[in-house]
């Protein structure tokens, strides 16, 4: 992947279930950050793994996500709350390719 990207869909989309993602990665970005992976601490994400849409920190979140550092890559198993209209058409928009990463 490009040095400057930092997340994008780690894998092929299954037809349903969990879908995958590079969270993060290491290195310095377009946004000047230098990002270590031995700095990434996962324990108080881990206690409420919830996935927003746009960094909107007001509205309930759309999913959650299963997270794990391999490869010096922060890897995000998203799954999507069937039980919102919100989470189900972003999860389509994923699914069918019109958005294919996330943001930490």
């Amino acid at each position: 992947m490009s040095d400057f990207l930092r997340a994008y869909r780690a894998t092929t989309i299954p037809e349903s279930g969990p879908i995958e993602f590079v969270a993060s990665t290491e290195g310095i970005k377009r946004d000047g950050l230098d990002v270590d992976s031995a700095g990434w601490d996962l324990a108080n994400y881990r206690k409420n793994p919830v996935v927003r849409i746009s960094h909107d920190y007001f509205s309930l979140p759309i999913g959650r996500a299963d997270v794990h550092v391999k490869d010096r890559e922060l890897l995000a198993s998203i799954t999507f709350d069937q039980g919102d209209e919100r989470a189900r058409e972003a999860e389509r928009k994923v699914r069918s390719g019109f958005v294919n990463t996330v943001s930490v």
